[in-house]
Parts: C-alpha cells; sequence; structure tokens
C-alpha cells in the first residue's frame, strides 16, 4: 500500500459500495477518520454507515485516479437522484399552492430564490439543502412585485390619458398598418390598430407614434410636452 493512501481511498479500491458509506477505520486497534493516512503494514477495519455519502470535499484529498472517478460516479448519482426527488416534491408544493408547474413559473422561482438553473433548486430541494416552505412565501413576492408592476403601467397609462395630453386639440388620424413620410410607428412600443396612441413629433424622423403607455411615454411628455400631438386610428 502507497503511504499516500487515506481510509477513505482505499475503502473505494475495496468496492464503490464501501467507498461510498465510509465513515472511517479502525487502524491498527485505533478508530480513525475516514482521512487518516494509511501505511503499509498498518491493519485495516473499514467502518461503514448507510446513512453516509461521498462529498466534493472527497475529491481534493483523494489522490488515487481510479478512486476519484468512483467518488465522482457515485456523486453524479446522487445529484440525479436529488434532482429527481426535488422535482417531485417542487410539483407537489406547487399543486398545494394551486400553481401550475411549468417554465415559466419554475424560472420565476429560481430568480426569486437566487438559483441559477432549475436543476440547481431541485437539488438543493432533493438533498435537503432548501426548506421546501420557502417557496410558498417566494410566489408570494412574486405576486406582489407582479401586482406591483401591473399598478405602475395603469397609473402610467392613467397619467397619459387623453385629457392629460397637452397638445394641440386637433388629432392626428393614423391610417391602419400604414407607414407615411408624414409619421411612423414607434419601434420602442410598436403600436397596432385599437391601442390608445399619440403622436411625438421628433427633431429629424419627423413623427412617432406611440402607445400612451409605453415606457418612453410619460418622459417625453413631461420634458417635450410642445411636441405631442393628439393622434387616434381612423376606424
Amino acid at each position: 500500500m502507497k503511504n499516500w493512501s487515506y481510509c477513505f481511498g482505499f475503502a473505494f479500491s475495496i468496492h464503490s459500495d464501501v467507498g461510498e458509506m465510509c465513515t472511517g477505520a479502525i487502524v491498527n486497534d485505533k478508530i480513525v477518520s475516514i482521512k487518516q493516512e494509511l501505511k503499509n503494514g498498518d491493519h485495516i477495519k473499514i467502518l461503514t454507515s448507510k446513512n453516509q455519502k461521498p462529498r466534493y470535499e472527497w475529491l481534493e484529498i483523494v489522490k488515487s485516479q481510479r478512486a476519484k472517478a468512483k467518488i465522482k460516479r457515485v456523486l453524479k448519482s446522487i445529484n440525479y437522484k436529488d434532482s429527481e426527488l426535488g422535482k417531485d416534491i417542487v410539483k407537489h408544493k406547487l399543486s398545494q399552492l394551486k400553481i401550475e408547474f411549468n417554465d415559466i413559473n419554475i424560472t420565476k422561482l429560481c430568480d426569486q430564490l437566487g438559483f441559477k438553473t432549475s436543476m440547481d433548486l431541485y437539488q438543493a430541494v432533493g438533498s435537503g439543502k432548501f426548506e421546501i416552505s420557502k417557496i410558498k412565501k417566494a410566489f408570494a413576492e412574486i405576486g406582489a412585485q407582479t401586482e406591483k408592476a401591473k399598478e405602475n403601467k395603469e397609473q402610467l397609462s392613467l397619467e397619459i390619458s387623453e385629457d392629460n395630453l397637452i397638445g394641440s386639440k386637433d388629432f392626428l388620424i393614423i391610417e391602419n398598418n400604414l407607414q407615411t413620410i408624414d409619421y411612423q410607428m414607434a419601434k420602442c412600443c410598436n403600436p397596432i390598430p385599437g391601442d390608445d396612441i399619440f403622436g411625438f413629433v421628433t427633431v429629424s424622423k419627423g413623427t412617432k407614434i406611440h402607445k400612451r403607455n409605453c415606457s418612453n411615454a410619460k418622459d417625453m411628455i413631461s420634458r417635450f410636452p410642445y411636441r405631442v400631438i393628439r393622434a387616434k386610428w381612423n376606424n
């Protein structure tokens, strides 16, 4: 036996099942940890437990490439099992909350909780590193943020209503689906027939037609009210 061998490295050399359950050993009648270095002539009895699982830090200690390969295979298998278990747990939790289990909602949940991918979320849940009860709070916060964004949008639309437009009382009549030399549809909001709209006279590109709830509308109207033109579709 090479003098750099560790207890759990030796356990893996016996069998993968022994290695992944190794909790330590009795070496020369003395109980030692899995990180204990072994030497030629040592009398060794490997201690195991069904509750033991390999850890990534083992890869930093073990020197045998064969043992490393075995540890990686076991870790990959554990991660897969944790992910599948975590996915089932999350799906069940969302069902309890009456929230549809789909990519959109899972992406929102990951963003809210700080997970880069759904796999990271599932592994954390499946391994017990993340408390499943936190999902309810996360979706409550997502709902509050969505409602706030909706209120802001409605408030912006209200502030830029027809009665609040400062420009001329005459209307610019917009023909459906027609771009002319006199006006163009703004690309920032892409208004379509039926949208509440207004015109804005630019410096060099004629009049641009914007939705009243365009993200740029409030700034344009407050800074350049003299460039605002009332507009409506030709019905």
